[in-house]
């Protein structure tokens, strides 16, 4: 697996291990990464069959995908690391912590995906209310006609 070393303090207590999103690599986490490039080791990957890294063999899916970042983070020397994921690489973090929780501590998803919506009795009723209400409301007073 391909990987990105940021420049920083090489004395850092703490590892930062990227996981891109689908159809994309280890470049669209860069800027966000390099936020922490001063408090932590961050190592930017290109997950099997994107950017640098080669085409696996089978389709992978995410345990697959653990198993490889898993294997990543053991060949690194002990160090406390934490893994953060954009998208599909936040549904890779959740199998990687549900098999290898010994090796990972601390995780971050950014807009993971997998992850179930869950939205309280509230949002529903204002959400069925604007949705349904909305182009009466808008017919009773013209001026709304441009609010959306």
């Amino acid at each position: 697996m391909y990987s990105v070393k940021l420049e920083g303090r090489s004395d850092a207590k703490l590892r930062i291990i990227w996981l891109h999103g689908w159809g994309t690599d280890h470049n669209s986490l860069i800027s966000l990464a390099m936020q922490f490039q001063n408090q932590a080791e961050n190592y930017l990957v290109d997950l099997p069959g994107f950017g640098q890294t080669h085409k696996p063999e089978k389709a992978y899916g995410s345990e697959d995908y653990a198993d490889v970042v898993a294997d990543f983070i053991k060949s690194l020397p002990p160090k406390k690391t934490i893994v953060i994921g954009h998208s599909n690489g936040g549904r890779i973090i959740i199998s990687l912590i549900s098999k290898y929780k010994h090796i990972v501590d601390g995780a971050v998803l950014i807009a993971g995906a997998g992850m179930p919506l869950r939205r309280g009795i509230f949002f529903k009723t204002y959400s069925w209310t604007i949705r349904t209400f909305s182009p009466t409301v808008k017919k009773i007073f013209p001026f709304l006609k441009n609010v959306s």
